[in-house]
């Protein structure tokens, strides 16, 4: 049975980096429950994000045990290879739309 929720999304800051995450099924609600602070860099404004860098770690330790899977990488081939390892088990793969137009 197809237990995972793949997520694929791509940042473009300073320069671009590429995310894979990947949690059970079954897990979706407790990690929407613990998540809410969970915003994109690029939403912020400049002191909210030095504050949201500096509380990222002990934040994110709070749902790392939820997350089955957590690769941020710059190299999208790394990535690639990674979600290869999870589509047969893929229950919902939400990915960026700039992600989906590069060759998968």
């Amino acid at each position: 049975m197809k237990t995972l929720i793949v997520s694929v999304g791509r940042s473009k800051e300073k320069r671009t980096i590429y995310a894979l995450v990947v949690i059970k099924y079954e897990n979706l609600g407790e990690l929407r429950r613990k998540s809410g602070w969970l915003r994109h860099i690029s939403e912020l404004k400049k002191q909210e994000k030095r504050n949201y860098v500096s509380k990222f770690p002990q934040r994110f330790a709070s749902i790392k045990s939820l997350l089955d899977y957590v690769e941020v990488t710059p190299y999208f081939g790394d990535l690639h290879e990674q979600m290869a390892k999870f589509e047969r088990d893929a229950r919902v793969l939400i990915i960026d739309d700039v992600v989906l137009s590069k060759k998968l």
